[in-house]
C-alpha cells in the first residue's frame, strides 16, 4: 500500500476533529441541524489553518443522508464519495490556476444542472482571491442569485483582495492560526497514533517552526519522521529542520545582558559551524527579543501566548536583566540587519556578528531621551565624570561642580510683585560672585540654552541690562530669541533678585572686542534674525538651534 503523508492520513473527517477553529465548526453544525443554509461562504484566515478542510466537511455535512447534530456521519454513500474527492456533487477549483472569465461561465452552465442524489450541488473556490476581475464579475450574477440547490464555498488566505460585492453575498468566518501549546498537543497525539517516540523540546522545536499552521506541522513532523529517527527530541528536529533550538538563543541573549559581546558571537559561529542557516539564526533570533519583550511587558503573567510554559521560566529571568528600551533598540538592529541580508549589500556573517556586537555594548551608548532631560549618566573607568558633550571633568573638578548643583535649589525667590529696591544693590560683582549658580539652574531647566551661554562672561551692568562677552555673534542671536529671554529674564530675577535682559559683547578671534561691538535686541518680539518665518520657527521650538540661514535679497525671491 502506498505511503500516505500525514497531513492527509489524518486529515479531519468531522467538525470535532478540526482543530482550534471552535467559533466556526460550532456555528456551522447549529446553522446545519436548523436548517438555515446559506448560498455563499467565505473562509478567511492564514494558511494552513483548516479552511479547505472545514468546506469538504459542512460538503459532507450538507449531503449527508445520517447527520448527527449537525456532524456527518462519515459513513454514507455521499461522505465516503467527498473523503475520496469524487463525489459528482462537489466541485473543487482551483482559482490559481483556472482563474478566468471562461472558467466561471463554465462554472454557471454547470450548476443550473440538479446533484445526483443529493440534495444540494456545492463549489469550493480555493484561493478564490486570485480570480481576475472579469471573472468575479461574472461570478457576481450567479452568486447572488443561485438555483435552490446551488452552494458556493469560497477560500482565501488574502480577504482584503476580495470585491465588497462578492463579500457582501458570503456569510464569512476567519481562520485563527493554532496557538502553540495546542498545537503541541495535537502533534503529540499524532505521534502517539504514528508509534513515534518523542521529546517534548523536539515537539516544540517543530511546531515553534510551523508558527500557528497546523498543516505546515504536520508536514514538519512527516520531514523528521521520513529520516528514520526512533526518537523525535529537540537536536533531532533541530538538525533535520535546520532551526535554531532555544538553548542557543538563551545562551546567546544572557551573552548579551552580561554584557559579553565575544561569547555572544562565539555561540553564533558555533551554530555555524554545525551547519545552521544565517537566515534561520536572524528569523529565530527576532522571535526571541519579541518574546523576551512581551515578558517584560507583562511581568506578572503566568503564561504568555507563542511561550511554551518550560521555556517561560528561563525567559523571564533573562528578560529581568533587561529593560523595554534595550529590547527594543535590540529589535532595531535585528530589524536593519534583515534589510542589509535582504539587499544583499553585507555578508551575511559578518553582519550578524556586527549586529550581536551592537547589541553587546548598549550599555555604551546614550539614550537622548535621557540626555535631553539631563539624566544620563555614562560609566567611567579613569574616575572622570563625563560633561554634555563626552568630555572628561577631573574627579576634583567634577566634585566641585556637583556641590555646585547641590546649591542650586535657588536659594530665594523674590515675589513679582515685589519692589525690586528691596532686594538691596546689585552690581556686576555680585553677579559674578552668582554667576555660577546662575548657570547651573540654566542648566537644570534648559540644556540647549545652557550651551550657549556657558562660555560666556559678565562684563558691565547697566540697569537691567547686562553685557556678556560671548565668542561669537550666533550665540548672542540663539539667546535673544524671545522664548529665551523671557526665561532669563524670570530665573535672573530668582537668582538675583531682579529681573535682566542681555546684551553682548562679541570676541573676534579668541580676543575681546572692546571697541564694544555690542548685539542688541532691544525689543522682547524682535527675533534673532530679522526675517517673521524664521523667526516664528525658531519661537515655537525654543530648544531649537540655527545652524545655516541666509537672508533673502527681495521680497520676490
Amino acid at each position: 500500500m502506498a505511503y500516505k503523508v500525514i497531513a492527509l492520513k489524518h486529515r479531519p473527517r468531522t467538525f470535532s476533529e478540526i482543530v482550534a477553529q471552535d467559533h466556526i465548526t460550532l456555528t456551522l453544525k447549529n446553522a446545519v441541524t436548523a436548517g438555515r443554509i446559506h448560498n455563499g461562504y467565505l473562509f478567511a484566515g492564514p494558511r494552513g489553518t483548516g479552511k479547505t478542510t472545514t468546506a469538504r466537511v459542512l460538503s459532507k455535512a450538507l449531503n449527508c443522508e445520517n447527520p448527527r447534530d449537525g456532524e456527518p456521519c462519515d459513513q454514507c454513500v455521499s461522505c465516503n464519495e467527498i473523503t475520496s474527492a469524487n463525489s459528482p456533487n462537489v466541485i473543487e477549483i482551483d482559482a490559481a490556476s483556472n482563474r478566468g472569465i471562461d472558467d466561471i461561465r463554465q462554472l454557471r452552465e454547470s450548476i443550473r444542472y440538479t446533484p445526483i442524489g443529493a440534495k444540494y450541488k456545492i463549489y469550493i473556490i480555493d484561493e478564490v482571491h486570485q480570480l481576475t476581475n472579469e471573472a468575479f464579475n461574472a461570478l457576481l450574477k450567479t452568486l447572488e442569485e443561485p438555483p435552490a440547490h446551488g452552494i458556493f464555498i469560497l477560500a482565501t488566505t488574502e480577504a482584503q483582495k476580495v470585491p465588497a460585492t462578492i463579500m457582501s453575498r458570503c456569510l464569512r468566518f476567519d481562520f485563527r492560526l493554532v496557538t502553540l501549546e495546542r498545537l503541541i498537543e495535537t502533534v503529540e497525539n499524532i505521534c502517539a497514533k504514528e508509534g513515534v517516540e518523542t521529546e517534548r523540546g523536539g515537539i516544540e522545536a517543530i511546531c515553534m517552526k510551523a508558527d500557528g499552521s497546523i498543516r505546515d506541522a504536520y508536514s514538519l513532523l512527516d520531514q523528521v519522521i521520513s529520516t528514520g529517527i526512533t526518537k523525535i527530541d529537540a537536536e533531532v528536529a533541530a538538525e533535520v529542520l535546520g532551526l535554531v533550538n532555544s538553548k542557543l538563543l538563551t545562551d546567546i541573549s544572557s551573552s548579551i545582558a552580561k554584557p559579553n559581546a565575544v561569547e555572544a558571537v562565539n555561540y553564533f559561529n558555533s551554530y555555524l559551524k554545525s551547519g545552521g542557516n544565517v537566515e534561520y539564526f536572524v528569523d529565530s533570533l527576532s522571535k526571541h527579543l519579541r518574546d523576551l519583550l512581551v515578558i517584560k511587558m507583562n511581568s506578572e503573567g503566568e503564561s504568555i501566548p507563542g511561550i511554551t510554559d518550560d521555556l517561560l521560566p528561563d525567559f523571564r529571568a533573562i528578560a529581568d536583566r533587561f529593560d523595554e528600551g534595550q529590547l527594543l533598540r535590540m529589535l532595531n538592529i535585528v530589524a536593519e540587519l534583515f534589510s542589509g541580508l535582504r539587499r544583499k549589500t553585507v555578508d551575511p556573517v559578518i553582519a550578524v556578528e556586527l549586529a550581536l556586537i551592537k547589541m553587546g555594548n548598549l550599555d555604551k551608548t546614550i539614550d537622548i531621551q535621557k540626555l535631553l532631560a539631563g539624566e544620563f549618566s555614562a560609566p567611567s573607568t579613569s574616575g572622570e565624570s563625563p560633561d554634555l558633550f563626552g568630555k572628561s571633568t577631573p574627579p576634583a573638578q567634577s566634585a566641585e561642580l556637583k556641590k555646585k548643583d547641590e546649591v542650586i535649589a535657588i536659594p530665594r525667590v523674590v515675589d513679582d510683585q515685589a519692589d525690586e529696591s528691596e532686594t538691596g544693590e546689585l552690581d556686576i560683582d555680585v553677579i559674578n560672585r552668582n554667576w555660577d549658580r546662575f548657570i547651573s539652574g540654566v542648566n537644570k531647566k534648559k540644556k540647549m540654552l545652557w550651551a550657549h551661554l556657558n562660555g560666556s562672561e559678565p562684563s558691565i551692568l547697566e540697569g537691567n541690562i547686562l553685557i556678556l562677552r560671548v565668542p561669537h555673534n550666533g550665540i548672542a542671536k540663539t539667546i535673544n530669541l524671545p522664548a529665551n529671554q523671557k526665561f532669563i529674564e524670570k530665573l535672573t530675577r530668582e537668582v538675583f533678585g531682579k529681573s535682566l535682559r542681555f546684551e553682548f559683547n562679541v570676541e573676534t578671534s579668541g580676543t575681546q572686542n572692546h571697541s564694544g561691538e555690542r548685539v542688541t535686541i532691544t525689543a522682547p518680539g524682535v527675533g534673532a534674525t530679522g526675517d517673521r518665518i524664521v523667526d516664528s520657527i525658531l519661537e515655537e521650538f525654543e530648544d531649537s538651534r540655527l545652524i545655516n540661514w541666509e537672508p533673502r535679497k527681495n521680497d520676490d525671491d
